[in-house]
This record gives C-alpha cells, structure tokens and sequence, in this order.
C-alpha cells in the first residue's frame, strides 16, 4: 500500500507540453498587454502610459527572446523633458484626477486602466514561477534519473 500522493509525480513529456502551453500563454500575455498599451494611449489619460519589460531569465530556464517573452510592467508616466519617472502608485494618479477635476466616469476608467496594468503584471509573475517550477522538477527528475541509474519511466510510474 502507499500513499496516493505518490501518484503524483508527473512525467517529462507531461510537464514538458504544460512548458509549452505556459510559453504559448506568456506570448499571448505580451501581445494582449501590448494592445492594451496602444489602446490606453488614445484614452485621454491623465498622465501617459509606459511599457516597462521584466526578463524570464534563471539558471533553469532557456534563454527566450526578450522582446517578445517577457512579464509585462505597464506604469503610469511622467515626463520632465525627456526623464521620465514611472508613477505605480494610484495615490498619485488620484491627486491628478483631483487636480484635472475629472468626472466619475474619468476616475473610473483610470481606476480600470490602473487595475488592468497589474494584472498583466500579476500573470506574468505567475507564469514565470510556472515555468521556473516545471523546468526544475524536469531537471530534477532527470538527475536523480542518472544518479540512481533507474529509468526516468520508472520513477514517474505509481510505485504499488
């Protein structure tokens, strides 16, 4: 008898096509943010949108293309010639909306467009520990594969 927690151990193959699914996911994630980002550029904000790009990058994973394979960090700017300061903090995006007297439909969809911003940030943070969860279970396995000389088949099979 044993427990049916050992049951769970996933082969390569299935980690490998949720590695795919994940990447197929992060490229999405970029398109759509990107979109976004054009899209809120003509909204009339308050203050203008910057597209800031985090790498997937750790000894685990492979290297990925940064343009287009990244965790999104959309921010609020602003601009003082050509400094810019990224603004991530809705407090001061309100005292803007103060300032500009801006109606409640405007500070609706600044709080929209704000709370859109981190959630791109979020599913892109979430992908990536994903990723770096997959690849290191992948890596494990196949070490204590080689270390133990047992089959990578059989360490995935439900020992009964």
């Amino acid at each position: 008898m044993c427990d049916k927690s050992l049951l769970r151990v996933r082969e390569p193959e299935a980690v490998a096509m949720e590695i795919a699914a994940t990447e197929k996911a992060v490229y999405e994630l970029v398109a759509n943010a990107r979109h976004f980002l054009e899209q809120s550029r003509q909204m009339g904000l308050v203050r203008r949108l910057a597209y800031r790009t985090i790498a997937v990058a750790h000894p685990n994973l492979p290297e990925y293309p940064r343009k287009e394979f990244h965790i999104p960090s959309i921010c609020w700017a602003e601009y003082e010639g050509k400094k810019r300061t990224d603004i991530t903090d809705w407090a001061k995006i309100a005292v803007y909306l103060d300032k500009a007297n801006a109606s409640y439909d405007e500070r609706l969809l600044h709080i929209r467009v704000h709370l859109t911003m981190r959630q791109f940030h979020s599913e892109g943070r979430r992908l990536y520990e994903i990723l770096k969860t997959d690849y290191a279970l992948v890596q494990e396995i196949q070490q204590m594969s080689e270390s133990q000389n047992i089959p990578v088949a059989a360490i995935c099979l439900p020992y009964l």
